[in-house]
Formats: C-alpha cells, structure tokens, sequence
C-alpha cells in the first residue's frame, strides 16, 4: 500500500510520496530521517498550497482545531485524483500529524488517514529537510542516458545542464535571464510549449501551442513533471522534459498509458509572477 505523507504549517499545505518506504528496516528510520541525501530518496513533493494572507487565518483557526478546511480538501482531492477510483477501496493512506485532522479527513473524503509513530518520524524528516525536498534537485551526471540526438533529431547543440527528477529527465537548453530571480513553488507563469508524444515506435501527437499556458505552480494545474519540474527556471529559460508516464498522463487504471514510451515537452518561461 502506498503512502503519502501531509505537511501543514502557519503557511502552506504540502503533500509527498513515500515511495521509498519498502526500502528502510524499521531500525533504520532514524539513518534515513537525519540524512538529508537518504531522505530525498525515499521521498517526493507531489503538491503544495501557499495560503494567501487574507485565508491564512481561517487555516491556521482549522489545523490547530484538527478540522479540515475546503482549501485542504480541494488541494488532497487534486493531488491524488490519480489513484482514487471511485467505489473501490483506496490503495493508499495518507500520514497525518494529528490524528484529529486525519479522522475529518477520513470521514469527508474516504481518504484513509494513518498517524503512527513512523508517521510522525516520516514527517519529522519532512520539517528537517523541507527546504530541500521543495527545491529542484542539483545537477548531475548521466553517462547512462541516451544522447539528445538519440531522442530529437536535427538538435544543433546539447544541454547544457541534465537533471534527474522523479524519473523525468529535464535538460536545460537555454539559461535565460540568470541576473533575475528564479521561479519557485506557487509563482504564476506564462510558458510556450512543444509537445511530442510517443506510442508503439510512432509519434501519436506533434502539436506546438501558440496561446501561453498560464497557471500557478504546486496546484496540479499541470502534468506532474511540469508543475514542479519549471522550478529553478530563469525568465526566457528554455528546458526540455522526458516523461514517464508517472509524471506525465498516467491512467487511473495502471501504472501508465499502455504503449506509451514517454513524452517529450519543450517550454519556455516568457513570464512569471509572485
């Protein structure tokens, strides 16, 4: 069974996969916990809620009550539309920090909600290494990846920086206006976007949107490489995704679309806002 792990501060919603619970002994919690390197391996950031000032005391009111607020419910709801399949029981549970707030999510949205020790430990992890999780992942060498070439043709130039993110691999192709500030969780943006998908050796849909896409990062406007993958971009910053179908359009009946290989999305940042 899978589990997902809720944050709630003073100021935001946040919500992670665990996916990497099956690989700790439960005498090892505490090794992965305290390392910031170990942890985010076994942990993702699937969804993030920045309160606005005017709604930031109606939530602090609810969360230290153990009650759960339409914005909450909306932001879970969102968030795990992938795997809740109506008039099945869910396959998942969601880790909670009290145990009030996982009752009233339970019984609103049939969201089973566990708070455990573990929980609390996993969580704990969360609030130490929080910054880093919310942050996109550093660069890093991939001698094992396919070339650029190998993917799209008639490339002039190779990236010039290649990332791993939740099996999504992001190249940046242009840096773009460095001297300004980065896009972070929960800005605005307004990107041009290239989509190639690819299904059983052919491509299934070649389509280049004129109209920018405009949306706010960490709601689940966006497939999952998208709405997290833009952080770290600069304004006119051209980066290139391949998604998996765990990132991109996964079906809620499987772990993806069958006979998809992946997708390949070129963007540019033409404009972001707080």
């Amino acid at each position: 069974m899978s589990l997902f792990l809720l944050h709630t501060t003073d100021s935001e919603f946040a919500l992670f996969d665990c996916y990497g619970l099956f690989k700790m002994r439960e005498n090892d919690f505490s090794n992965y916990v305290n390392d910031r390197t170990r942890f985010r391996k076994i942990v993702a950031l699937v969804g993030f809620y920045k309160f606005e000032e005017s709604e930031a005391p109606t939530q602090i009111e609810a969360l230290s009550q153990g009650r759960m607020t339409a914005e909450l419910e909306r932001f879970l709801l969102i968030n795990l539309r992938d795997i809740i399949e109506p008039e099945k029981k869910p396959k998942f549970s969601v880790g909670v920090a009290d145990t009030n707030l996982g009752s009233c999510i339970s019984r609103a949205t049939n969201i089973p909600c566990i708070c455990d020790p573990i929980v609390r430990q996993l969580l704990g992890g969360v609030s130490l290494h929080f910054n880093a999780l919310t942050q996109f992942p550093e660069p890093c060498n991939l001698d094992d990846a396919p070339s650029p070439g190998q993917r799209l043709k008639n490339v002039e130039r190779g990236p010039l920086l290649r990332y791993k993110f939740n099996g999504c691999m992001v190249e940046d192709l242009e840096k773009g206006q460095t001297e300004k500030y980065a896009v972070a969780l929960m800005n605005k943006v307004a990107i041009h976007y290239t989509v190639k998908r690819r299904k059983d050796d052919m491509m299934l849909l070649d389509t280049t949107l004129g109209d920018p896409f405009r949306f706010r990062l960490g709601e689940a406007k966006a497939i999952k490489a998208l709405d997290l993958g833009i952080c770290g971009m600069f304004l006119h910053g051209k980066r290139r995704f391949t998604v998996p179908p765990s990132m991109g359009y996964e079906t809620k009946s499987g772990r993806g679309t069958q006979g998809t290989i992946d997708v390949w999305t070129t963007l540019v940042l033409i404009e972001f806002w707080m």
